[in-house]
């Protein structure tokens, strides 16, 4: 049965980037060498599409910049809340629920974005390259996890279903409704916190040249 709106072809994206999510572990193990390098590339891709495509079109949203700024501190005020009103000892044995969530909520958010940034007015399938590389990038992440807390397959696929969630979600707003508006603009400052936070390599780790290289492609898409 067909969805309204041809939604049923985002919930197949949905589904693809599970898929990418869960079988992803699968080479991360032939990437590790990468993984620095991966993540910067992705990064430059994915701060690239929100400064050219995603951050102009919430601001020229009613509110959008004011809910986008919401969206960022809000990420930013729970991340912290949850880091510092928890004992040291506590945090160290809830270390790998508290990844978890975070690895679940960040693909929840690229779910919904999917769907939602067709539905203020995008008519561009390009926001599908940094999500799947970002969904490649962060499977270190959900590699390292498992192997460290001994997830259980089903545990797994519960993670990686977040993108299909995300965007069975977003099938709930309507096309360029005031709610999609302004949901799109409180996620755009949630991914950009994310991508500020996680995606980007700190310190030492990562290659700028790898970065500029992502930016640089995702440009020259963008500009095409």
């Amino acid at each position: 049965m067909l969805l309204p709106d041809g939604q049923d072809a985002f919930i197949a994206i949905g589904v693809l980037l599970s898929l990418a999510h869960f079988f992803s572990h699968a080479v991360s193990r032939k990437l590790e060498k990468m993984h620095f390098r991966l993540l910067s590339f992705s990064a430059g891709v994915f701060v690239t599409f929100l400064f050219l495509d995603s951050i102009p079109r919430v601001s020229a949203l009613a509110y959008g910049p004011a809910l986008a700024l919401l969206g960022f501190a809000c990420y930013h005020v729970m991340e912290k809340f949850v880091y510092q009103h928890r004992h040291p000892s506590e945090l160290r044995r809830q270390i790998g629920r508290v990844h978890a969530a975070g690895y679940f909520l960040g693909g929840f958010l690229e779910g919904l974005l999917v769907m939602l940034v067709f539905k203020v007015g995008s008519q561009s399938p390009l926001i599908l390259i940094p999500l799947f590389i970002h969904a490649l990038a962060s499977t270190f992440s959900l590699s390292h996890l498992s192997e460290r807390e001994n997830y259980s397959l089903a545990y797994r696929a519960l993670l990686s279903a977040a993108p299909l969630l995300g965007v069975l979600a977003a099938t709930q707003f309507g096309a360029a409704s005031l709610a999609s508006k302004a949901v799109f603009s409180f996620i755009i400052g949630a991914i950009l916190y994310v991508s500020f936070r996680d995606a980007i390599p700190q310190g030492k780790a990562g290659r700028p040249a790898d970065f500029v290289l992502g930016a640089v492609v995702m440009y020259l898409l963008l500009s095409t």
